[in-house]
Order: C-alpha cells, then sequence, then structure tokens
C-alpha cells in the first residue's frame, strides 16, 4: 500500500484576507495623506496669494491716500501706467477645502473697499492652519489678517 502525499502549498482564504485588509488600511492611510498634501498646498498659495494683493493694494495706498474701489481676480491691476499687478491672483480650485469655504460666495478672493478708501477687506479661506491664520474664514485688513 502506497500512501500518496498531498502537496498543500498556497494561501488559505484567511491568510488572503489579512493580506487585503493590510493593503486596504494602507491605501486609506496614503489617499488622506495625498488629500492633506493638495489642500495644504492650495492653502499656502491662498497665503501667498493674499500677501501680493496686500502688498499691491499698500504701494497704490501709499501714492493715492485711499484704496482702490475694486480689484478684479484674473485681471491687471494698473492705474495711470503704473502696474500694481500684472495679474490679481485668483483663488485656486477647488475652493471648498474647508465646511466653511463650501458657500459660493467664497469661490473667489472677496475685495471690498471700506471708510470711503482708508480701508479694505480682503476674505478668503483655507482649509488647514498657516503659520499663524487659521482655517476657515479669514478676512485681510491692511493692519492684519483675522479669522471670522
Amino acid at each position: 500500500m502506497t500512501h500518496k502525499i498531498q502537496d498543500k502549498s498556497g494561501f488559505t482564504f484567511v491568510e488572503v484576507m489579512v493580506v487585503v485588509a493590510i493593503i486596504g488600511v494602507l491605501a486609506a492611510l496614503v489617499t488622506s495623506a495625498i488629500q492633506y498634501v493638495r489642500v495644504s498646498g492650495r492653502d499656502a498659495r491662498r497665503v501667498s496669494d493674499i500677501s501680493q494683493i496686500r502688498s499691491a493694494l499698500n504701494l497704490y495706498y501709499s501714492r493715492y491716500s485711499q484704496y482702490p474701489t475694486e480689484i478684479t481676480p484674473g485681471q491687471q491691476f494698473a492705474v495711470n501706467n503704473t502696474t500694481y499687478l500684472d495679474i490679481v491672483p485668483s483663488n485656486p480650485q477647488p475652493y471648498g477645502d474647508h465646511v466653511e469655504c463650501s458657500d459660493s460666495a467664497i469661490d473667489n478672493y472677496d475685495y471690498t473697499q471700506r471708510n470711503g478708501g482708508l480701508s479694505y477687506t480682503l476674505t478668503f479661506c483655507l482649509g488647514y492652519k498657516q503659520d499663524d491664520i487659521q482655517a476657515g474664514l479669514n478676512v485681510a485688513v491692511p493692519e492684519a489678517i483675522i479669522p471670522q
């Protein structure tokens, strides 16, 4: 009588399911990390854009002793042959990186002249905190950036 020994090479169902579960967890971690990097990159650009706009507004104010009545994202900001910004920066898409940012009113940076040209507000929104600027809705004024 000969006994045939069966070769049981391969993986069991449980082993395969454990590997699939581990791959799923790793994929979820990588996806969330990539999302954070994307939002953080857009936020860094928003902070840079606001800084550029504020600098241009300060240059305009130093020449005319008032802030302009309007500036339009995507357009040149120039007066009397003086260019303050070649192109006023536009808010990078998608806009709704934070719950408070999902309102369609924050699709772009919102500039409003105040106090007869002696001040302004520049509204923008961040998905995550950047330096000293809080996540969510913020307003830049000549003196500072204020969370809303």
